[in-house]
């Protein structure tokens, strides 16, 4: 789901705190509108980001991302809740689900390594830069005021701080070995946005 706002884009990624930030730009400002025609997440070419003055993201971590998007599935498999179509990128990584987190990456790895960095091109272009800013999931209680301060939206700073909570609860432990090929093979994320190793 596209959100717009004071002529300004959003594009928001799935499980990469977006829907945090999309709350707040509904909460603080009156002006905000969210397409809900388009399903609720859509990919850059569904979008002429020239119309905008300014366009904006979100990118997490890829190690936290396919931690958030296993816990995610396991939710939706418990619920029996489905994606909102089939163009949704979950549902596009839904098929390499296992109950056995370590088997989901191997399966991920195996079949299309990489999974992650290829989707981000499709939500903000081959060289992740089709877009004016991209806020970071591990930055995003500062990156949201400053996408706030950007659009000129007044905000009370108490409730913003009051409802950014991003607890990694359930802790999951990594195969050494599939911990070492996802940092590989999404290194153009790491490279590009990251500049030490996530822990």
């Amino acid at each position: 789901m596209a959100l717009t706002v004071n002529n300004s884009i959003f594009i928001h990624l799935p499980k990469t705190g977006g829907t945090f930030l999309r709350n707040v730009l509904l909460k603080f400002s009156s002006d905000a509108v969210t397409d809900v025609s388009q399903g609720f997440h859509r990919y850059l070419d569904t979008h002429d980001l020239s119309k905008y003055d300014f366009s904006f993201s979100i990118v997490r971590h890829p190690i936290a991302w396919y931690e958030s998007v296993w816990k995610h599935i396991n939710i939706v498999k418990t619920k029996g809740i489905g994606w909102g179509g089939n163009t949704h990128t979950l549902s596009e990584i839904e098929k390499y689900y296992s109950k056995n987190f370590n088997i989901f990456i191997k399966n991920v790895i195996d079949n299309e390594p990489g999974f992650y960095s290829n989707a981000l091109k499709d939500y903000i272009g081959p060289n992740y830069d089709s877009v004016d800013f991209v806020a970071r999931t591990e930055n995003l209680y500062e990156d949201s005021c400053y996408i706030l301060d950007k659009l000129g939206i007044s905000y009370d700073i108490d409730i913003l701080n009051a409802t950014h909570t991003f607890a990694r609860n359930e802790e999951i432990i990594w195969d050494s070995l599939n911990k070492e090929l996802i940092l590989q093979a999404e290194s153009k994320i790491i490279d590009k946005f990251y500049n030490t190793i996530f822990i």
